[in-house]
């Protein structure tokens, strides 16, 4: 039913009404003039219906015969459009291409979205997706994601994790990231469980391989906890990846200074350039570049249809100047930053550790002022460290 009310849309159609005469006979001679009519109703005497362009035409004839009236009630389709606007070739050319883009742009990529990051910026992401082949102006169809993730990780050291969803005409980057100290997981070689520092196994959960260490006992830096090789039954043994959870009490020292005077830069003027993105194509197309003795800083902006990122976007490129000159501080300043240097520390150091116990400590040093801080804290110290084959045969030998 849609697609002949569409076919009637595409070529015109005339709603008449017909008055007096006599209403069968009307209809009588437009069936055998085959004159096309339908959706035909009648109200307080007045026939309604529809038909052709064509078909109005030719209908004065059989309304003549029966004494009928026929008049337009209105005109619906595209010749009428067309007609209508036929002088106003601009906007009859923008619909025309605005037709043909909609086309092209459909399976077309229009924007990029990261997800999940906070210490990788996003633009960082984004160059480096658009150098695995992946931006705006591509056709989803020829985004290979297992391939562009692979290679995405390798330029993004930062990333413990990546992954490419296509929505619609968004292509939206979820990000894992890699706390400091953290490998990326390597299941082709085989691993030990090793202490990541010195400390005393207070959890000790053996998922896959051999424990070697026990709750409670007392383990130096690198030592041993989990072995990735089994030995079975038959004497033979197994090497895989050891997995497990290993959390000691641990002993950490952190130190935070703060100088009395230090070398310092005042901003003394800002300049700012806009470049304009359609499609991944900037205009102008020549880069930005920091001016001598400058920082660059660009913040990148998207039009947006409601929830819907449009291709459409420019870049804010500010210039910031400086010129050198130093800060004095005084006594309690120094205070409030070293201890802030120790806050700022210590948040990082522990934020997936349990702090059992700390003491802190100010002091003046000739520089300024030091702040020391000394905790014992439950943390994970396991540590994945891979090794060979050859290297364990090589030990056994000895």
């Amino acid at each position: 039913m849609f697609i002949i009310r569409f076919f009637h849309f595409l070529i015109g159609y005339v709603i008449f009404k017909a008055e007096d005469g006599f209403p069968e006979r009307f209809i009588n001679l437009c069936a055998r003039g085959g004159i096309p009519v339908w959706d035909i109703k009648c109200r307080g005497g007045v026939l309604f219906g529809k038909t052709s362009i064509k078909g109005y035409h030719a209908i004065s004839e059989p309304a003549k015969k029966s004494g009928m009236n026929v008049s337009v009630c209105r005109s619906i389709g595209v010749p009428f459009f067309l007609r209508k606007y036929r002088r106003r070739a601009g906007l009859l050319a923008g619909l025309c291409v605005f037709a043909v883009f909609i086309l092209l742009m459909s399976g077309t990529i229009w924007s990029i979205k990261v997800e999940g990051n906070s210490a990788v910026s996003e633009s960082e992401i984004i160059d480096v997706m658009d150098k695995v082949g992946i931006k705006p102006g591509i056709k989803a169809k020829k985004i290979n994601a297992a391939e562009a993730e692979r290679r995405a990780l390798e330029l993004l050291p930062g990333l413990q994790w990546l992954a490419v969803n296509i929505e619609g005409s968004t292509v939206v980057i979820e990000v894992r990231e890699r706390i400091a100290g953290e490998e990326r997981e390597d299941y082709v070689h085989p691993h030990h469980i090793v202490a990541a520092q010195d400390g005393v196994i207070q959890i000790l959960e053996t998922y896959e391989g051999t424990e070697i260490s026990k709750n409670g006992s007392a383990v130096a830096k690198g030592d041993l906890i989990i072995s990735g090789i089994t030995e079975n039954k038959d004497s033979s043994v197994t090497f895989h990846h050891a997995k497990g959870y290993v959390a000691a009490r641990v002993k950490t020292t952190l130190a935070a200074q703060a100088a009395r005077e230090r070398d310092a830069q005042r901003l003394c003027g800002t300049k700012y350039r806009l470049t304009l993105i359609i499609l991944n194509i900037k205009i102008p197309p020549r880069a930005a570049k920091a001016a001598a003795g400058a920082e660059l800083y660009e913040s990148t902006r998207w039009l947006y249809a409601g929830d819907k990122c449009l291709p459409v976007g420019y870049v804010m490129h500010r210039s910031l100047f400086y010129e050198d000159t130093s800060k004095k501080y005084t006594e309690n300043e120094q205070r409030l930053i070293a201890l802030r240097g120790l806050l700022t520390q210590t948040a990082n150091e522990f934020r997936r550790s349990e702090i059992l116990s700390q003491t802190s400590a100010l002091e003046k040093t000739e520089r300024g002022m030091k702040a020391t801080g000394e905790f014992t804290a439950l943390r994970n110290i396991g540590l994945e460290r891979p090794f060979s084959v050859r290297e364990t045969n090589e030990e056994e030998e000895e």
